[in-house]
């Protein structure tokens, strides 16, 4: 087994002048015969405290044979790193936790939809998000999620059995 390798997320404005999105990319090679694989903490560019979007995209189905979730983790310091251990069963941080599952098996997106989540911060004081969707079956809504406010989030998808080799490529959207 070989170590997944997660890279650092960029940055850029996308659009002109006062219409310009923050956009930040991130992409993580998914090692043969892992479980997890995890990226990077976002960067410092994101305002955590206004809504974002992120898209979802993979190379290739992770895990033919099993449901491969996705999770979001936040971190509470500068020190807040997702470890991305060979063979490791289960995903795991220094300063920093689990927040919540944002998909039950998002293998299923690979060939209906692309993914895309919409955050909303607890923070935000003009509502947004209406419900949390967890089960893939509810994308028909699209997929909506109030998190709390953290310095930074990262991203880890888990399988029950193990991932085969692919790249997962995360985007950042935020007005």
């Amino acid at each position: 087994m070989a170590v997944n390798t997660a890279s650092a997320w960029t940055e850029k404005r996308a659009g002109y002048g006062g219409n310009s999105l923050y956009v930040a990319e991130c992409t993580v090679l998914a090692a043969v015969a892992n479980r997890t694989c995890a990226t990077l903490k976002t960067p410092r560019g994101l305002n955590v405290k206004r809504p974002w979007t992120l898209y979802f995209i993979t190379s290739a189905d992770p895990d033919a044979g099993d449901t491969v979730t996705l999770s979001l983790w936040g971190g509470w310091s500068d020190d807040f790193v997702m470890t991305n251990t060979s063979g490791l069963t289960t995903a795991a941080a220094t300063d920093g936790g689990k927040i919540l599952q944002l998909c039950d098996n998002f293998e299923t997106l690979l060939t209906t939809l692309s993914g895309a989540f919409h955050f909303t911060p607890n923070s935000y004081p003009y509502g947004g998000v209406v419900a949390d969707v967890v089960a893939v079956s509810g994308r028909a809504n699209g997929f909506k999620v109030r998190i709390p406010v953290m310095p930074y989030y990262a991203f880890v998808a888990q399988s029950g059995s193990v991932l085969d080799a692919h790249t997962e490529t995360f985007k950042i959207i935020q007005l």
